[in-house]
């Protein structure tokens, strides 16, 4: 989510609004990228009240490929379609990269922070900043 993050890696990417995911919730839980460091996945619940906020992109493909890249798809973590709303009730389909729960662990505090940051960039509710990222 994280707007400097999509500039170095999606140079043809546009933010567009903020979205939410239904029956998911955000986790730490494990490691990403080939690294021991610990980081966030969504993974499903089944339940309609729990939901995931994040950002919604236009990218290109050429773009994809670099997210492809950077997410280690389909090594690291698994591509889905999926749909998600915004405030308004407006549906859209999205792609959204997630890998099977692990144990829940602590991110690190410079890790957490940048989600955070990516939170604010796309304007994500405070108190699910507060309630779920900074948790």
């Amino acid at each position: 989510m994280n707007h400097q993050g999509m500039r170095e890696r999606c140079s043809e990417s546009r933010f567009v609004k903020r979205v939410y995911l239904r029956g998911y919730r955000l986790v730490y839980d494990g490691d990403g990228r080939g690294q021991e460091e610990i980081v966030a996945n969504i993974v499903a619940t089944g339940c309609a009240k729990d939901i995931v906020w994040g950002g919604l992109y236009e990218i290109s493909d050429r773009d994809l490929e670099r997210l492809d890249d950077y997410e280690e798809y389909p090594s690291s973590y698994q591509r889905k379609e999926i749909e998600v709303e915004d405030e308004e009730g407006n549906a859209f389909r999205a792609l959204c990269y997630l890998r099977e729960g692990r144990k829940e662990e602590k991110p690190s505090w410079e890790y957490r922070e940048v989600v955070i940051e990516g939170a604010r960039d796309c304007g994500l509710p405070e108190d699910y900043i507060e309630d779920v990222l900074r948790k």
